[in-house]
């Protein structure tokens, strides 16, 4: 049987509480109406082919990240899905979600989000068989605010290395209350202990970077022991974002051509060193920081001290008065126009 699926773009349908809201999976079935009396169908010599029963899995590993038109979200590919229902409401308002976009396909770009607004997203799973639609449950609820970069305004690349740890929730509460990103270098032998941290690092669109397993020198390193200390650092982080790390921080800043040849990745370093480590002072750190200040600035901090959340409280707020947009390091590349190449070594990008 040859079945032909037709869409329309239509404004957006209201989700209802008895279907999009239930947690079981929904089938719709249309009325279907024949010109056969019942002796005529049973007279008929054709017989109609059953449609095949479909059990659609909930999506799995929904994300919504705010991207730079918009907000992309993207998720797992359900066996047996035709189509996928994406669902939007608007933080704060009572009029529940809204039908945005029909796709096939496992991403979506939301570039309709107004900037500064944080929305909530669901999607589903849909398939036709015979005259029955099926809809899977709908997947986690992810909430996400639109994020934009001017490229014409000056920007600064926080970056905060050796977490996650008991600070960094902090941290990224700062960043999200002044709608800022930076990036974190994990060190691998940590991310168990905070994995729910590790997760919302990459769901508030702030990047993670890799910092080496156990922490260690690299630069003159032996191959297998560079790849060994990044391969295992990656596989923790996307084993819970679902993304592998581009970057790569060589811990003490150390390169040689052992690294050069085996990172794989771009080596990013920095312009501006806090010293937070050495001073352990907040007042210390903003002071360095907002006396030395440049356009294009990747900044050295570390999240594994309270001293530098306390700074960190203070610095972002004051940058963005300044008039400075804080952006990943893997932002400021994009709107300096720098390719970031593996191997290559990164400490500044001005414009």
């Amino acid at each position: 049987m040859l079945v032909l699926f037709f869409f329309t773009s239509m404004a957006p349908i209201p989700c209802t509480a008895a279907e999009e809201l239930s947690e079981d999976v929904i089938i719709i079935t249309p009325d279907a109406g024949t010109d056969e009396t019942a002796d005529e169908a049973e007279q008929s010599t054709e017989t109609s082919e059953e449609p095949v029963e479909i059990e659609l899995k909930q999506p799995a590993s929904f994300q919504a990240e705010a991207v730079k038109n918009g907000i992309g979200l993207r998720w797992e590919k359900v066996a047996g899905a035709q189509e996928y229902e994406i669902y939007r409401k608007v933080k704060g308002t009572d009029d529940g979600y809204a039908l945005i976009k029909t796709t096939q396909k496992g991403t979506y770009t939301d570039k309709t989000a107004a900037y500064g607004v944080t929305y909530a997203y669901k999607v589903r799973a849909i398939a036709v068989s015979g005259s029955k639609t099926y809809k899977s449950r709908c997947s986690q609820v992810k909430k996400c605010c639109t994020y934009h970069i001017d490229p014409s305004k000056p920007m600064v690349a926080l970056t905060f290395d050796d977490g996650p740890s008991q600070y960094t929730p902090d941290i990224l509460d700062t960043l999200e209350k002044n709608e800022s990103r930076a990036t974190f270098f994990e060190v691998g032998n940590r991310i168990n202990w905070y994995p729910d941290t590790v997760l919302r690092i990459s769901q508030t669109g702030c990047e993670i970077g890799n910092h080496s397993f156990d922490h260690a020198l690299l630069g003159n390193a032996s191959a297998s022991k560079i790849q060994s200390e990044i391969s295992k650092t990656d596989a923790r982080i996307q084993a819970i974002t679902g993304k592998k790390p581009t970057l790569l921080r060589p811990p003490y800043g150390s390169i040689g051509s052992s690294l050069r040849k085996n990172a794989g990745k771009p080596m990013i370093l920095w312009s501006m060193d806090t010293l937070d480590w050495k001073s352990r002072n907040a007042d210390t750190v903003y002071r360095t920081v907002m006396n030395r200040v440049k356009d294009g600035d990747i900044i050295l901090m570390h999240d594994i001290y309270g001293s530098t959340r306390t700074a960190v409280a203070r610095i972002v707020p004051e940058l963005r008065k300044r008039g400075y947009q804080l952006v990943t390091v893997s932002e400021l590349a994009q709107y300096r126009n720098v390719k970031l190449a593996a191997g290559g070594r990164y400490s500044q990008m001005r414009p």
